[in-house]
């Protein structure tokens, strides 16, 4: 597989999540996020011989009394955090293509890319797991480099075809496949796959979910983990948000497809699955009043015992993250007594503007202080909570009308909840809180997102840089001739330059936040006749720029989408 650096240009669409043993919030809905760069992994080694504790053992499965589930002495919990994260590399193939539409009276970029983004594990331990990692890879590279070859080619075509009514056609094809992980240790690997085809004869966009066990590469099926369906089933229904008539129409929507699903479960049909270290998460379309409706929820299982193997579950590496269920309950031992504890974390406003959050643990009210991104959002779109070197770290994400979405950030010692800061939002779920990638908004060349490697240690929660390069997407073409110097490995400018003629289709490859530089890449329809360019970063208050001859990216090119 091809190793690189690249960027993602794709849609994954969360819905919404749900929990076992709460009586539970209404769930606004979700908005469509767009990803970027992921993060890069570890390099320590993995060691298959440590054993983890099976937590099912000394677990008691017992209804708490109180019907809203909050007592900590309701289950008892044994976990075990000595877990050998694995060595992985991200393989990543990245190819892009553009022109200028010729039949407009504006100027509008057709444009083409391939993305493709697995991972391999660094250690011939997991040579059965890999073999079948690249056997998935091969099946999704082949075809997007067939159609993205067809797509390029085919550019005369689209050129003839675009016009005014009729360019939005042909504006944007993507042919990609993208691996997301929720856990990647030596006891389980579970990942996500998003395929996306979108062209113009074709539009796909498929998830696919896989769980293996790690050391032997076995596929973890769901009747491996959910020993009793039907109780399963009735652990989801009986904690599903409460609806009536008067609530919104989505809600009531979503409130079918929870019975819809965990009717599924029970008849015993095949159920798509991920694995986090505290809960099952759940993906299934299921049809009702004659249309299909996506749903996706978060079950912990810590609590249910009786119906789960809890094996698969209560073990992490050093560092770990935990996924919150529906009502953004977070069900996991937070103060080392074997007790399971409940954070819930609540939005108590009455509209859909701004967001008041109300913290708990085990029904003893936190006093959290209000962050001020939260007055800018619409309702919270997901709680995460991550273990670092200087204890847990709670990212209230919140939706709200802008590419990215943002997130309050608070440290949870005890029953302290101290807000820290906030920050853009998690590329995806943070199972790794060492190597996490980090989106905020960025207008360069475009509207869309900068991606940002990152740590969550040594860093009181906020995510640190760790890589000298940014991640931003973007495409254009060039509104006069540059002859632009050439700067070394160090960043230093040489004797030598580049010449990029008027009309240049480029795309932005990567930013040198370390040299100050942005690093572009001039596109033709032989990719053999790419080359890359330099231009000196211009790192404004609120986005990146470049300037030549006193003008700024946006004079310097055209085509660029912009939207707001």
């Amino acid at each position: 597989m091809k190793r690189a650096v690249a960027v993602l240009l794709t849609a994954a669409t969360v819905l919404a999540l749900a929990g076992c043993s709460k009586k539970e919030e209404e769930r606004k809905p979700s908005k469509t996020k767009k990803t970027t760069e992921e993060t890069e992994e570890s390099t320590e080694e993995p060691d298959t011989s440590s054993e983890t504790t099976d937590t099912s053992d000394t677990s008691d499965t017992s209804e708490t009394s109180d019907t809203q589930g909050l007592h900590k002495n309701a289950v008892k919990v044994n976990l075990d955090h000595t877990l050998t994260k694995l060595d992985m590399s991200r393989d990543v193939t990245d190819h892009a293509y553009g022109e200028l539409a010729k039949n407009l009276d504006y100027e509008h970029l057709l444009e083409a890319h391939e993305y493709l983004c697995f991972y391999t594990i660094l250690s011939d331990k997991y040579n059965t797991l890999n073999s079948t990692l690249d056997g998935i890879y091969t099946n999704h590279a082949a075809r997007c480099d067939e159609m993205y070859g067809e797509c390029v080619a085919a550019f005369p075509d689209m050129q003839s075809k675009a016009t005014a009514d009729t360019y939005w056609n042909y504006d944007y094809n993507y042919f990609g496949s993208y691996m997301s992980m929720y856990r990647a240790d030596e006891q389980i690997l579970s990942f996500s796959l998003n395929n996306r085809i979108f062209a113009e004869d074709i539009t796909s966009d498929s998830t696919e979910f896989y769980n293996f066990k790690s050391a032997t590469g076995d596929q973890i099926k769901f009747d491996d983990v959910v020993k009793d369906r039907s109780a399963f089933a009735e652990a989801i229904l009986a904690n599903k948000p409460k609806v009536d008539s008067s609530s919104p129409d989505w809600a009531q929507k979503q409130d079918k497809a929870y019975t819809v699903a965990a009717e599924n479960i029970k008849n015993g049909e095949d159920i798509t699955f991920l694995l986090y270290p505290n809960a099952i998460a759940i993906y299934d379309t299921t049809q009702f009043d004659g249309v299909g409706y996506d749903i996706h929820f978060a079950v912990s299982v810590l609590d249910l015992g009786s119906c789960v193997d809890l094996s698969y579950f209560g073990a992490t590496t050093k560092y770990y993250s935990l996924a919150s269920d529906l009502g953004f309950n977070t069900k996991w031992d937070f103060d080392d007594d074997s007790l399971l504890d409940t954070l819930v974390v609540e939005d108590t406003s009455d509209d859909d503007f701004g967001v008041t959050i109300k913290v708990t643990l085990n029904g003893e009210d936190l006093q959290a202080q209000q962050a001020p991104c939260l007055q800018d959002a619409d309702s919270i779109y997901d709680v995460f909570v991550s273990y670092t070197d200087s204890g847990y770290y709670v990212y209230v994400e919140c939706s709200m009308e802008d590419p990215v979405f943002t997130t309050a950030v608070y440290h949870l010692d005890g029953n302290s909840f101290t807000y820290v800061g906030e920050m853009g939002e998690f590329q995806d779920f943070p199972y790794d809180p060492e190597n996490v990638a980090v989106l905020e908004r960025s207008d360069f060349l475009g509207t869309g997102t900068a991606c940002t490697l990152a740590t969550l240690t040594g860093a009181n929660g906020i995510p640190k840089q760790t890589s000298d390069y940014v991640e931003k997407y973007g495409m254009a073409s060039t509104v006069e001739k540059m002859v632009l110097g050439k700067f070394d490995a160090n960043g230093q400018p040489t004797s030598e330059s580049n010449t990029v003629p008027a009309g240049t289709v480029v795309r932005v490859k990567t930013i040198d936040t370390k040299h100050e530089l942005v690093i572009f890449e001039a596109l033709f329809a032989d990719a053999s006749k790419n080359f890359e360019f330099q231009m000196v970063l211009r790192n404004n208050d609120y986005d990146y720029d470049v300037y030549f001859n006193g003008k700024t990216a946006y004079e310097l090119f055209k085509g660029a989408n912009f939207y707001d």
